[in-house]
């Protein structure tokens, strides 16, 4: 397993990204739990705003892409 870790400042660029078809093979959003918006980027709206009024934090999303290796993918 190949993983990489990044900050990420954005919400709706990392929303835009996620959601990206053309570029992520798969894409599929089962839930958003703890947010009132139904949506990516409006979860990530309100986690940036409470990260930002609360705690002063720039870059509260973290991004995990794990690629499997060639032999362990299904």
């Amino acid at each position: 397993m190949i993983p990489k870790a990044s900050q990420r400042g954005s919400g709706k660029d990392l929303a835009t990204d996620l959601l990206n078809a053309s570029v992520n093979e798969h894409v599929a959003v089962a839930e958003v739990p703890g947010a009132i918006a139904p949506d990516l980027h409006g979860a990530f709206a309100e986690w940036e705003a409470i990260a930002n009024g609360l705690t002063k934090c720039h870059n509260c999303l973290y991004r995990l892409l794990v690629n499997p290796v060639r032999h362990q993918r299904p």
